[in-house]
Order: structure tokens, then C-alpha cells, then sequence
């Protein structure tokens, strides 16, 4: 699915995961994060320099998947004290986890629907964004120095998209967290909040891998012409699923 694929993630960084569809994003992610339980993947993996296992860091890692894993029946402070519960070590205190699920609640933007019921299609509760940041919540609470995300932005409109991206891109700055993210043809807005771009093509191949500013003139070297007005995310898109051929 994902082949002979090479690349470093640097730490407080927002690296972008991107592909046509069937390229294998979700696949390379699953492997990053030590979730591809289900096929053989080869491979090493070093950690500041040195070689070592995904399996020996799990305590370290946060994994959000694309659907929602929130209790409708609780509100989002429940949520995130539930989860830290059984997430932090043995011995933590009540307090220290409910300090913590304020912190988190403040760091996401949450602070205004920290006491409403998150809600399902049967009851009413928070917004469809508002939702998604207590997903990512709930990975907080075991306090990851590195956050995977399938397409967080998923379903969520423009609006709601970028606050969810803002809100991991606060992370990064403010606590130093390492976000990998799918992200699903982003909008200029939120392409700009990534540091680097995994950018895999047919095949699971990967096809350009660094700083997201420098995709546009790497392809260009190789007689790819952004066209007037078009975004550089759908372009980048359009040439990694192979329906953009090279200018003469």
C-alpha cells in the first residue's frame, strides 16, 4: 500500500500528510503512530538520531482518528476527565486531572461549551467543530509529546476547519506538541499553518517530501505550472494522483 517511503518529522513542528485517494495516507499514518496491525510493514525508525521501535513509545503518542470518539451523554469537561482517568499514570489525583482537562479545555478554544453535553443526532449539543476539538482533547489528556490526526478537518466547514487547525497549531507553539496530520485538499488558510508536506502519489509512492513552501517551486523545476488562481493544496492533489501531466 505505502512504498519504500522516507521522510523526518521534526519536534514542535505541523507536518502535513497528502495524497489522492487510495495513495495510502491513512495507511502511513496507521504505521507512523504503531497502528497497522493489519498487513507486514518493514522499516526503521530512529528517535533523535538513534534507532529504536514505535512500540517502546506508545505512553508518548496521541491518535486521533477521523470519526468521533466523544460520549454524547457527557459534557465535553466530562469527556476529557473521563479519558484522563484512564489515560494518566496510577496515582494521579482527582485534582491534578481536572486541572489539566481545564487546561486542555482552554488551550482548544472550549471554555464557553465546557459544561454543555457534547450531544449526538438525538440530542442537541456542541457544533460539529466544537466536537472535533474534544476529540482531540481526549488525546491531550494522556499528555502526547507527538499527535497523529486522520483528516481532523473532515466534514467541517470552512469556518469550523480553521479553528481546528488553529487550535493545533497552538499547541505546537504553546506546548510544543508535534502534529501529523491527513488533511484532505486544505484550504490556503490552513495549508499555510503546516511547517512540511508528506506528499505520496499513485502507487503509495512517495512524491516530495519538505517545507510546505517549497513544494510549489520543486514542482515547478520539473515543469509543473500552477495555473492562475487554483490553490496550491488542489494542485499539489492534481499532480500526485497523476492527472496533471508536465508542461513541455
Amino acid at each position: 500500500v505505502v512504498n519504500k517511503v522516507t521522510g523526518r518529522i521534526r519536534a514542535k513542528t505541523m507536518t502535513a500528510l497528502m495524497g489522492g485517494s487510495g495513495a495510502g495516507k491513512t495507511s502511513l499514518l496507521n504505521a507512523l503512530c504503531g497502528r497497522a496491525h493489519y498487513g507486514k510493514t518493514t522499516g526503521t525508525v530512529y528517535l533523535n538520531g538513534h534507532e529504536t521501535s514505535i512500540e517502546q513509545h506508545t505512553d508518548c503518542i496521541g491518535f486521533v482518528p477521523q470519526d468521533d470518539t466523544v460520549y454524547a451523554e457527557l459534557t465535553v469537561r466530562e469527556n476529557l476527565i473521563f479519558s484522563g482517568k484512564f489515560r494518566l499514570p496510577k496515582g494521579t489525583t482527582d485534582e491534578e486531572i481536572a486541572e489539566l482537562a481545564d487546561e486542555t479545555i482552554a488551550n482548544l478554544g472550549l471554555s464557553r461549551v465546557a459544561n454543555s453535553p457534547v450531544g449526538d443526532v438525538r440530542r442537541r449539543g456542541v457544533s460539529g467543530g466544537e466536537k472535533k476539538r474534544v476529540n482531540i482533547g481526549l488525546e491531550l489528556m494522556a499528555m502526547p509529546s507527538i499527535l497523529f490526526l486522520d483528516e481532523p478537518t473532515s466534514g467541517l466547514d470552512a469556518s469550523s476547519a480553521l479553528l481546528v487547525m488553529k487550535s493545533l497549531n497552538h499547541l505546537v507553539e504553546k506546548d510544543g506538541v508535534t502534529v501529523v496530520s491527513v488533511i484532505h485538499q486544505p484550504r490556503k488558510f490552513i495549508y499555510d499553518l503546516f511547517d512540511s508536506l508528506i506528499l505520496l502519489g499513485v502507487g503509495g509512492q512517495l512524491i516530495y517530501h519538505g517545507p510546505t513552501e517549497g513544494a510549489e517551486p520543486y514542482f515547478n523545476r520539473r515543469n509543473y505550472l500552477l495555473p492562475l488562481g487554483e490553490s496550491v493544496a488542489d494542485w499539489l492533489i492534481d499532480i500526485s494522483s497523476g492527472r496533471l501531466e508536465p508542461e513541455n
